[in-house]
């Protein structure tokens, strides 16, 4: 098919989508392959052929901050499967959690259900008697 002196060959518009992916990737900061990962969970970097939780922005601009409280970026050490089946390899990475009550306190979790106070990684209801 031809329009305008363009010829339409097989492969193209997948050339073209590639392109325009990798334009945005440059502009948008990785954002546009994340997709709902970003939007949802804050992992909005793509490294290593898959999208991860980089930066407090990542998360910050994320619906689990808004809903949970999770805004900040925390490293963690988690316990991922080794080739060995004796042995058991750790790896670092971040996820998005609630480091600070200032954090639980801009969030759904606190305003509609009281739970205000960050304890590891999340947020919860005080305890009766303590400062919200």
């Amino acid at each position: 098919m031809s329009r305008a002196g363009l010829t339409r060959r097989p492969g193209t518009r997948t050339a073209v989508l590639a392109l325009a992916g990798v334009m945005s990737l440059a502009a948008n900061g990785c954002r546009w392959v994340c997709g709902s990962e970003c939007s949802s969970e804050g992992r909005c970097t793509f490294q290593g052929g898959k999208c991860v939780v980089a930066s407090d922005r990542d998360c910050s601009e994320a619906a689990v901050c808004r809903d949970y409280g999770r805004c900040s970026a925390v490293s963690e050490t988690v316990f991922v499967p080794s080739d060995d089946r004796l042995r058991t390899d750790t790896q670092t990475r971040k996820s998005c959690q609630a480091a600070s009550d200032a954090d639980c306190a801009r969030s759904d979790t606190c305003t509609k259900l009281g739970r205000c106070k960050a304890h590891e990684g999340g947020c919860v209801q005080p305890r009766p008697g303590t400062r919200r």
